[in-house]
């Protein structure tokens, strides 16, 4: 079945259209990237070319919009921000996904009133330079968007058959789901609400769903030890709304339940010491605790508070972090001991 996709982006920079260009051009198999829309606020018609995209009809599947808009020649002379144009279109469209993309690094410089706090506006800020990276994940919110808008109201029960969890899951993840999405709506907002919880929470809190670190570290093995043996979790991979195949999830449940079917008669429950019992691997391929560097370690830990890397830990040698708060279902976020 193809998916039919329309990409718009809003820039003031003309030479951008050549990367809307790119974007179609990149459409997997089962996608139809065509019509692109491309607003480019040139001076002295930007009022008009913005006027005519928000006078349209038909809602773009996904909308792309520079971050800092400082190259038009506003008739009210105030300069207007991606976030801000963000909210407008909203106003419009409050189902639409919206990425915005900045000049990177030279983004304070390039605009005195750039507000940071502005990206909540936003699905994703992505980085000019980085874009090519982006594309699987534009596509991914663009699909993922259009599962969750439909005609039919966001049900429960359809929020479940999205996230096509194990049987075994089903009624841990309906609790999970916030109240303002557990009942059905027909609210325009409740789509931008379910990606959010979708995306920022169960995909990226472990717990239901776990990345390759940590899903590498529950076997009891390391990155190198977990691509050897990947191929006997095939089923258990998260393959629900808004996955990506170049950063994939893995249901716990369902990475358990395969483990024990694959190893016979483990005299344990521990999955790190019985992952290391499946075919192909070396000593060398276990996980080892960062800080101790004893084997086994339960848990994925971050080096200090001000760090976004995690190391394979013991839970013994670490503390709860502070950052996070404990919620249930999820697995508690710990720090290293100083």
């Amino acid at each position: 079945m193809k998916h039919p996709i329309t990409f718009a982006w809003i820039d003031d920079t003309p030479q951008r259209e050549k990367l809307l260009s790119h974007l179609v051009d990149a459409a997997s198999p089962g996608v139809t990237a065509s019509a692109p829309i491309f607003v480019g606020l040139v001076k002295g018609k930007d009022q008009l070319a913005l006027t005519d995209f928000l006078g349209r009809r038909t809602e773009p599947s996904l909308v792309v919009i520079d971050q800092v808009l400082n190259k038009c020649d506003w008739e009210l002379k105030i300069p207007l921000l991606g976030s801000s144009l963000a909210e407008i279109i909203r106003q419009k469209w409050p189902a639409c996904p919206i990425v915005g993309i900045t000049a990177g690094q030279n983004i304070a410089t390039e605009s005195q009133w750039y507000d940071f706090e502005k990206r909540s506006e936003f699905e994703e800020l992505i980085e000019a330079q980085n874009f090519g990276a982006a594309i699987e994940l534009i596509y991914a919110l663009a699909l993922g968007f259009q599962l969750l808008r439909g005609t039919k109201p966001l049900t429960l029960k359809k929020i479940i058959a999205l996230l096509k969890p194990p049987s075994g899951e089903h009624e841990r993840v309906a609790t999970a789901i916030p109240d303002k999405m557990r009942s059905s709506s027909m609210d325009r907002s409740v789509p931008r609400l379910t990606s959010s919880w979708i995306r920022k929470r169960l995909m990226e809190r472990p717990g239901f769903l776990y990345d390759r670190e940590w899903t590498a570290n529950l076997l009891g093995l390391s990155i190198k030890g977990f691509n050897k043996v990947e191929q006997l979790f095939v089923s258990a991979k998260y393959s629900g709304v808004f996955s990506e195949p170049s950063d994939p999830r893995w249901w716990t449940l369902a990475l358990k339940e395969t483990l024990f079917k694959t190893v016979k008669n483990a005299e344990t429950n521990l999955t790190w010491i019985v992952g290391q019992k499946l075919p192909g691997l070396e000593r060398s391929d276990y996980s080892v605790c960062y800080v101790c560097k004893e084997l086994h370690p339960e848990i994925l830990g971050y080096v200090d508070t001000s760090s976004d890397g995690r190391r394979p830990m013991h839970i013994r040698c670490t503390i709860p972090d502070p950052r996070f708060q404990s919620l249930l279902y999820y697995d508690d976020m710990r720090v290293m001991k100083g």
